[in-house]
């Protein structure tokens, strides 16, 4: 299934500025205002120095309470950091207070399947259903877990099916509903789906697995446009660089 590629896990450039980087971390923050330690954490997250970047954010939480999107970026620091316990109960405490909005929610079920947690990722994506039974994303997120969970792929396919029919346009839906069906085996449904993804879309999607594997169909079976299309489109993920900071 699909995957977007990780804020947390972006590539590095061999151009990038260590010098920069060691500057960066003898910055004192004791004296900083909200607004600077804002840009501040930024930059941080950008050179992927994750350890000074809980540091700020914990500095932050000294001078105004936390909003909803830190606590999300302090977690998932944590995750890279190694501190497994410290991200997945501040995952979990953001998840169980269930006030923070459906797409936080779906980060924060990111976020923990990220530290091996599958089956508490599809809790929490049962959760943004239950509050919205419309949410395309969290039916197809679950479905992305479930399998990692190892329940049976029927399921996934089943709540891919439930997000299309209810975003039919979304591309990343339908990609990952061709790349289950070829990890099935169910060539000629594979074939009878293709004509409803327009090659255009393939640029949309960051799951290399999928990628991998809808080439690998389209290459035997003839398909050469959409080979050639997910070739590039790997080439591209595997060659720039992806920087996110603190999530919305």
């Amino acid at each position: 299934m699909f995957f977007l590629s990780s804020a947390f896990s972006r590539r590095r450039s061999n151009a990038k500025p260590e010098r920069c980087s060691e500057l960066r971390r003898v910055i004192p923050i004791a004296g900083m205002s909200p607004e600077k330690l804002k840009l501040h954490i930024e930059s941080l997250l950008q050179d992927e120095n994750f350890e000074d970047a809980v540091a700020a954010i914990e500095q932050l939480n000294r001078l105004e309470p936390l909003s909803d999107a830190y606590r999300i970026t302090q977690a998932r620091c944590h995750a890279k950091l190694g501190r497994i316990t410290e991200a997945r109960e501040e995952f979990l405490s953001l998840a169980l207070g269930r006030k923070i909005t459906a797409t936080q929610m779906l980060q924060v079920a990111k976020g923990l399947a990220d530290l091996g947690c599958p089956d508490l990722s599809m809790r929490v994506c049962e959760w943004v259903i239950e509050s919205d039974e419309s949410h395309s994303q969290a039916y197809f997120d679950m479905g992305v877990y479930s399998a990692k969970a190892g329940e049976p792929l029927y399921l996934t396919e089943a709540l891919t099916h439930r997000a299309i029919q209810l975003d039919p346009t979304n591309a990343k839906y339908r990609f990952g509903l061709i790349a289950l069906l070829v990890q099935l085996g169910r060539d000629d449904e594979v074939a009878k789906h293709c004509p409803e993804l327009e090659i255009s879309q393939v640029d949309q999607i960051c799951c290399v697995d999928c990628l991998k594997r809808v080439k690998a169909w389209a290459a035997k079976t003839g398909y050469q446009e959409l080979a050639a299309a997910c070739h590039e489109q790997l080439a591209d993920l595997m060659s720039t660089p992806h920087t996110e900071g603190v999530l919305a």
